[in-house]
C-alpha cells in the first residue's frame, strides 16, 4: 500500500531518512549577484554527500521573501572531459611566470 503523497514505503523511509540526517559540512561556498540576479554554490567536506546540500539550500531558499529559489547538484566544471580546470600562467619574465605559478594550489 502506498504511503503519503502516493509513496511507497521503501520510498517514503528513504525520504524520511534524506530529511533527519544532518546535511555534511560545507567545504567551499561562493556567492555572485549580477544585474538584479544570482547564484551562489557549496561543496560537501564529503564528497559522496553532496546532494543533502541542495534540500539544505533549498529550505534556506524557501525563507527568503520575493524570490525564486531552486537548487541542484551539478560539477562546477561542465565543460571539457570531467571536473577539472586549466590553468595557463603567462608572461614576458619566466621568474615571475614561474613563481606565479607555484602559488597556484
Amino acid at each position: 500500500p502506498a504511503g503519503a503523497a502516493g509513496l511507497s514505503a521503501a520510498e517514503l523511509a528513504r525520504t524520511r531518512r534524506e530529511w533527519f540526517t544532518p546535511p555534511p559540512l560545507i567545504n567551499n561556498f561562493f556567492f555572485v549577484a549580477f544585474n538584479g540576479g544570482c547564484f551562489m554554490g557549496a561543496s560537501s567536506i564529503d564528497p559522496d554527500r553532496v546532494k543533502p546540500l541542495a534540500r539544505l539550500f533549498e529550505v534556506a531558499g524557501k525563507e527568503i521573501p520575493g524570490i525564486f529559489a531552486f537548487f541542484k547538484q551539478a560539477s562546477l566544471f561542465r565543460f571539457g572531459g570531467g571536473n577539472n580546470a586549466e590553468i595557463q600562467v603567462r608572461g614576458d619574465d619566466l621568474d615571475k611566470v614561474v613563481a606565479a605559478a607555484k602559488g597556484i594550489t
